[in-house]
């Protein structure tokens, strides 16, 4: 996984640049804003915020230990011998517990809990419980970003792994910026229900989406797949709905923005 391209960010970016850049992401992509009616969290979100943590923390890393390398080393001092804490063994007789009776015997009373440390947003887990609150949607309130990020999982034949990470921590974050455009492009095509406007959205996002990004050799991985992912979306679209959203577009080799055949 190239974490600077998951991040957005080139290999010479500042620690203040990685940050800000994983904030923008970490934005859209926190799971608690892509909770869906049945409490649960998608899979792909749950998975591209997982690779956008792991990317940040690489990223990171790699920043900052070259210029902790860099700094001078002072002289070793020996480590001195932590302080030890008083005994409870008295100068004579028996040893006293903290409740001033003698101490339990090893193995004896209730077993001190095992503590398991809880990595959030495990990738094996399908969904996550929601949380309680304004995070939970209602079902008319469809949502075309979450949509537009669920998309490959309706997709056949299967997308491979690189091409799910580049779709959902590229492209997908990038087509808010086209968010205001895309609602006005689908009711101008007539979609009027909230799951026809919603699915019209993000065909518009996709095509303002891919039009307006600089191909590159992550995106054009996504060459042979942006027609499935269109044909997912106009399955379920009425035909006059269809005719009347801006025509597919793909990533050629002569950049963005070609006619797909």
């Amino acid at each position: 996984m190239d974490v600077y391209a998951v991040l957005g960010v080139p290999r010479y970016a500042t620690v203040e640049e990685i940050k800000s850049a994983y904030r923008e992401r970490a934005r859209f992509l926190h799971p608690d804003r892509h909770v869906r009616e049945d409490g649960t969290v998608p899979l792909a979100v749950q998975e591209a915020f997982i690779r956008l943590n792991h990317a940040f923390r690489a990223a990171l890393a790699r920043t900052t230990v070259p210029a902790a390398a860099s700094i001078p080393q002072q002289r070793s001092v020996p480590p001195t011998m932590p302080p030890t804490m008083p005994s409870t063994r008295p100068a004579s007789g028996p040893m006293i517990g903290p409740s001033g009776g003698p101490p339990p015997r090893r193995g004896a009373g209730a077993p001190v809990p095992r503590v398991v440390p809880v990595t959030p947003m495990d990738p094996s887990a399908p969904s996550v419980p929601a949380p309680r609150g304004p995070a939970r949607r209602s079902a008319t309130d469809a949502d075309p970003m979450l949509m537009l990020l669920t998309l490959p999982q309706g997709c056949r034949p299967g997308w491979p792994r690189e091409a799910l990470e580049v779709w959902a921590l590229t492209l997908v974050p990038a087509a808010r910026l086209h968010l205001q455009e895309a609602r006005r492009v689908a009711i101008q095509a007539g979609a009027l229900a909230s799951d026809q406007r919603a699915r019209a959205t993000a065909h518009a996002l996709l095509t303002l989406t891919v039009s307006g990004l600089r191909a590159g050799r992550r995106l054009r991985m996504l060459s042979g797949l942006l027609p499935s992912a269109y044909d997912a979306l106009e399955s379920e679209l009425p035909p006059t709905v269809v005719k009347r959203l801006p025509a597919r577009v793909g990533i050629g080799r002569g950049g963005l923005g070609s006619l797909l055949g």
